[in-house]
């Protein structure tokens, strides 16, 4: 029997996806943050890598980890359209599931 579906597979699959991206940008961010390299009279200790390997890693995993928060925004928009309109307004759907915003008068005074 499987456990999850292929839309749950997908998201735990960009879930994922989005956070071993996240630790390589910030890993390499504060690489290139604590050892600048040259400059200040600092040299290069290549910890694992070389700089030039280290500024790769930085760029691309930062390029993922945008590509990635543009898919999960997407995936669940729905949801932050339900939530946001819960949040600024009174939310009613329709029998077919058109979901109406309807904003809620905070300052009845100020109406009209």
């Amino acid at each position: 029997k499987r456990r999850f579906n292929a839309r749950s597979r997908l998201n735990l699959f960009i879930n994922m996806a989005t956070g071993l991206s996240f630790i390589l940008t910030s890993l390499s961010g504060l690489y290139l943050f604590f050892f600048p390299g040259g400059r200040y009279g600092v040299a290069d200790p290549m910890i694992l890598f070389s700089r030039t390997t280290w500024v790769d890693i930085h760029t691309w995993s930062g390029i993922l980890l945008t590509s990635i928060g543009v898919i999960h925004f997407y995936i669940h928009w729905g949801w932050i359209k339900k939530v946001t309109g819960k949040m600024l307004g009174t939310v009613k759907t329709l029998p077919n599931d058109t979901v109406i915003y309807q904003p809620v008068n905070k300052f009845p005074s100020q109406a009209g």
